[in-house]
């Protein structure tokens, strides 16, 4: 089987935010990612040199989203000062006041998007999601856009999303609908789910 990418989606952005409580030592801090090839490029990019930049201790663990945040918060029980999560859960975790508020005067913002900088949490890398498909099954005539994608009569066999990122989801049914890509946000759950609906036939 072969995968072909043809179109981007929309860049999500993958965020870092403040846990609940500063380091229990100025010299060392904790930070959670989500482990893997990923985090241990980011070691190499990211902590390493802050480590040996800063003179302090950089150690790390691994995070399964907010759920681990909250938990710790609400048991009083935190061991992270920075983590990783998504732009929906940094967007939820601030609204539950999950996380501390960051001090611009002592973080350097230069050079960052304005809408990725917030009171709590600021945007670090995007992603992307991205339409592929079978060319042992369509050849080069597969979907081209995410209409396609939920045109079953067109483009007939077994769809996949992803199952832990609902937003990603409820955007590309929303582009399925027409919404121009710079209309997405703030997303229109309803009609998005209706998108897909009417897609399916």
């Amino acid at each position: 089987m072969t995968k072909r990418l043809f179109i981007h989606g929309l860049a999500i952005a993958g965020l870092l935010a403040s846990a609940a409580v500063p380091a229990s030592a100025a010299d060392t801090i904790t930070v959670a990612s989500w482990g893997g090839t990923y985090q241990e490029a980011q070691t190499k990019a990211f902590f390493d040199p802050t480590a040996k930049e800063l003179g302090i201790t950089i150690k790390q663990d691994t995070t399964n989203g907010l759920d681990d945040v909250r938990l710790q918060v609400t048991g009083n029980a935190v061991k992270w000062d920075i983590t990783e999560l998504g732009a929906d859960e940094c967007a939820r975790g601030s609204k539950e006041g999950l996380f501390e508020k960051l001090d611009y005067n002592v973080i350097d913002k230069t050079g960052i998007n304005p809408k990725l900088v917030h009171d709590d949490w600021v945007g670090i890398s995007y992603t992307s999601v991205v339409l592929i498909y079978r060319t042992d099954v369509f050849g080069d005539k597969g979907p081209k856009t995410w209409a396609d994608f939920w045109n079953v009569e067109k483009f007939p066999g077994r769809r996949a999303l992803s199952g832990s990122q609902a937003t990603e989801t409820v955007s590309v049914a929303a582009l399925a609908k027409g919404i121009p890509i710079d209309k997405v946000y703030p997303v229109d759950i309803d009609g998005a789910l209706q998108s897909g609906r009417q897609d399916q036939g």
